[in-house]
């Protein structure tokens, strides 16, 4: 039996592996994380939510608007996403060799 097809749910993977960075696992679980923070908060707001006394008005299809804001501004910007072809192990061995040698 065929399973539906589910346009959302690839373009959401397809988003996440572009914040990322396409060429490491770093970066999609990196991406993973900022997608899945950056989605609930919008959801959130999404809502209309009661901030500091102030009652937000709902703003229908925020969440759609800004996956394509950041799709668009991470392709342009960083083309190679946020983590690029760097893993974690690699990005924490640079850290401590500028540490141990005193460089900012």
């Amino acid at each position: 039996m065929a399973r539906p097809f589910c346009f959302n749910f690839v373009v959401l993977t397809v988003a996440t592996l572009i914040l990322g960075g396409l060429r490491s696992v770093s970066g999609a679980v990196f991406g993973t994380l900022f997608n899945s923070i950056g989605f609930e908060t919008i959801r959130w707001l999404e809502a209309g939510p009661e901030i500091a006394g102030l009652q937000l008005p709902q703003v229908l299809a925020l969440s759609g608007l800004m996956l394509g804001v950041v799709i668009v501004a991470v392709m342009a910007l960083l083309p190679s996403g946020l983590i690029g072809n760097l893993e974690i192990e690699e990005l924490l061995r640079r850290r401590k060799r500028r540490s141990s040698s005193g460089a900012p």
